[in-house]
């Protein structure tokens, strides 16, 4: 089935949304007051931290849970609900990195247009291929009627920012990790402008891949190989990690990890069996001390010491990579992939 995307209004529609939704809320959520205002960037932080934290999320579950994030604005009927979902109706026709999707845009045999029934989707669970929704379909089969799990207020709102999700200590250490590789002194890969990578760090290697090559070749109109080429030209480093993180938050980065590993080498990376290793273990770090879509928001490294209180060791996780019922790594991935040796021959 097609997706029926909700499309964006002009910037003079939506001042004139946002003047009505002044009114209606009696000035409750007015932008043209500094209280109302301050309101109103709340409540965007708070859809902005509930695609990135959850992934998907009804708009009347997001209800009651801005409800118990923020008590006291609600209680002192400083928010109200028809306040909550009036603004929901102008978030549906703005662009964000998530959609307001009605229950018709998900269901075919569903009918109800009300925007309290309306569903908060993540653009990465969206494709606008043949692939339409599956990773949406998915990952609810994933989440099932697990109870969301809710950070400390501080964290919650932390993760308006869809960068946050690389600022916890196994993120950064991971990242530390991927910048410091080097591009092998005897690989044969260049730059978009031809130079050589060898001996580059990661973390200032530009380059095209085969599919890159590919997909720029194959599109024949201008503005499909323009936008290829500029993903292409972004720092490396960050298009790893973007599809780490993409892996990670949709439960498929077991199945992506030679992948990630194709990426690499293709680029000129050749690993050591450390290094191999080291990337195996610090990769399954980040993914335990990830809040994971899967998983309603929940840690699964907090999920697992709440079943018996076991400590979770690092070295003992991952080994074929499996991921169980519970959303955590137990084996480890080492025999997955033979490392590259070196020039001498060895690992």
């Amino acid at each position: 089935m097609s997706v029926k995307m909700p499309k964006p209004v002009s910037k003079t529609e939506l001042s004139r949304l946002y003047t009505r939704l002044a009114i209606d809320t009696h000035h409750r959520l007015d932008n043209s007051t500094a209280e109302g205002q301050a309101r109103l960037d709340l409540l965007q932080r708070f859809f902005d931290a509930c695609a990135n934290l959850y992934g998907t999320m009804t708009l009347w579950h997001a209800w009651e849970l801005f409800q118990h994030v923020e008590p006291e604005l609600t209680a002192k009927k400083k928010i109200l609900r028809k306040d909550f979902f009036s603004f929901a109706e102008i978030v549906r026709v703005e662009k964000h990195a998530y959609a307001i999707m009605l229950l018709p845009d998900l269901y075919e045999e569903e009918t109800s247009i009300s925007i309290q029934d309306a569903e908060l989707v993540h653009r990465m669970l969206i494709y606008p291929n043949i692939w339409g929704l599956n990773e949406y379909y998915k990952l609810l089969s994933y989440q099932d009627d697990k109870p969301c799990v809710v950070p400390a207020h501080d964290v919650f709102y932390a993760y308006a920012d869809p960068n946050y999700f690389w600022e916890t200590p196994e993120a950064r250490s991971l990242r530390f990790f991927l910048a410091n590789l080097h591009v092998a002194p005897n690989a044969k890969t260049t730059a978009p402008d031809g130079t050589p990578l060898r001996g580059k760090a990661l973390s200032e290697v530009v380059f095209w891949t085969k599919d890159d090559h590919w997909d720029y070749d194959d599109y024949k109109a201008a503005w499909r190989k323009k936008a290829v080429a500029e993903e292409a030209n972004r720092p490396y480093l960050q298009r790893i990690m973007e599809k780490i993180q993409r892996g990670i938050l949709l439960s498929f980065v077991c199945d992506q990890f030679s992948y990630y590993v194709e990426l690499l080498e293709e680029a000129g990376i050749q690993f050591t069996k450390p290094q191999f290793e080291t990337f195996a273990n610090r990769l399954c770090e980040l993914n335990n001390h990830s809040h994971l879509w899967s998983n309603c928001g929940g840690q699964p490294a907090e999920m697992y010491d709440g079943l018996d209180n076991a400590e979770l060791d690092a070295a003992a996780i991952m080994k074929t990579m499996q991921l169980d019922p519970d959303g955590y790594y137990r084996n480890p991935v080492l025999s997955r992939i033979t490392p590259k040796k070196n020039e001498d021959g060895q690992d």
